[in-house]
């Protein structure tokens, strides 16, 4: 077999054998078990479909998904770029004065930035991390309680709501989701507190 070779065969049978949304207005998948027709022999035993959203924008559910998620949570580790949605900043403070465990990475742009996040995260006592590493931090990622992480296009903005043409999704795959917080971890690892 040629080196890969696994690797396609694996991709094909999962596109072609777990189903997946395709509504131009996004919305939610959700497979069972008996919903993956996958050759058992073929694959590991632990394999699952995952529980996946896909969301669109402008106006097509990105913010109201992404709060949803939040407000349903109570630990939520999130990188991003730009951020000036006050719904969602909103959501995380709510959050975190609930008890919950919030933590913020964001780019070193955005830290410079006249409008920004970070004093109210800072007067909520959510750590806010500054990621002066890369020449840009773009990553758009949440991870929510280890079980399910959203990323995509979106920013947290509201440009990104209401006039850009962005998409989300919201993954529930443990293999995806460890993926993400442990790239959510390396960053932490070189992210310095904001100023």
């Amino acid at each position: 077999m040629l080196p890969g070779m696994k690797t396609v065969i694996f991709l094909v049978f999962f596109l072609v054998g777990c189903p997946h949304t395709s509504s131009p207005d996004g919305g939610t998948f959700e497979a069972g078990a008996n919903d993956c027709n996958l050759d058992a022999a073929a694959l590991h035993d632990s394999l699952s479909c995952p529980k996946i959203e896909v969301h669109f924008s402008p106006n097509g559910g990105c913010q109201d998904a992404i709060v949803a998620r939040i407000k349903a949570s109570k630990k939520v580790r999130v990188q991003a770029y730009s951020f000036t949605a006050k719904p969602i900043i909103d959501a995380l403070i709510a959050l975190q004065a609930d008890h919950g465990d919030v933590q913020v990475i964001i780019d070193a742009t955005e830290a410079k930035m006249p409008v920004n996040p970070i004093a109210a995260f800072r007067a909520a006592k959510i750590p806010v991390y500054i990621d002066s590493k890369h020449a840009l931090a773009t990553s758009r990622v949440m991870v929510f309680d280890d079980v399910a992480v959203e990323t995509g296009s979106y920013n947290y903005t509201n440009s990104s709501e209401h006039d850009n043409s962005d998409n989300c999704l919201i993954l529930e795959d443990k293999p995806t989701v460890a993926s993400y917080a442990e790239n959510w971890m390396g960053h932490y690892a070189h992210a310095t507190p904001a100023p």
